[in-house]
């Protein structure tokens, strides 16, 4: 088996704190701005890019980094879903930040 080096032990573990880290903040700041959570977003737009036909549970969750008991929920609320993403397309345009990434 191969070893891993200090250093690369060090950054993988660095990054992995500082990603978990920025998703919380991301998740806070959506939450308290009154947003849905970030993974519906990664879900909308697989379910806007497969189009009327949609996606079967087991294609959405190949496709989305949502853990497997999140697809059902996901694909339930699909005709819901197309609408809040034209609602939040529509937003796009103010547009603004909704949190200060940490450091």
């Amino acid at each position: 088996m191969n070893e891993i080096d200090h250093a690369t032990e060090a950054a993988w573990t660095a990054l992995m704190t500082k990603s978990r880290v920025l998703l919380e903040a991301v998740e806070s700041s959506l939450k308290s701005a009154g947003y849905p959570p970030l993974a519906w977003y990664d879900a909308l737009l697989e379910l806007e890019k497969a189009g009327p036909d949609g996606l079967r549970p087991f294609e959405l969750k190949d496709r989305i980094l949502l853990p497997q008991y999140g697809t059902a929920e996901t694909q339930r609320r699909r005709s819901i879903g197309h609408a809040s993403l034209k609602a939040l397309k529509s937003r796009s345009t103010d547009a603004k930040p909704v949190c200060d990434f940490p450091r």
